[in-house]
């Protein structure tokens, strides 16, 4: 019981760990047709493999200051 607990927990810590390690990058979109996104992602295009699942988020627009 003790063995299983102990590989549970490594397993667990193992995913984390590669969660934690999941590439971080900026790239612009540089066109769209239909389903099909276009980015450009300069030297940081090979952290990326082909049929990887990416998420994207749309950048956020800052509030402009006034009186």
């Amino acid at each position: 019981m003790k063995r299983f607990a102990l590989v549970a927990a490594l397993v667990f810590g193992l995913s984390l760990a590669a969660t934690a390690m999941a590439s971080n990058v900026k790239c612009t979109v540089t066109g769209v047709k239909g389903s099909v996104v276009t980015l450009k992602c300069g030297k940081k295009a090979a952290k990326l493999t082909k049929g990887e699942a990416v998420k994207v988020w749309r950048a956020r627009k800052e509030a402009g200051e006034g009186c």
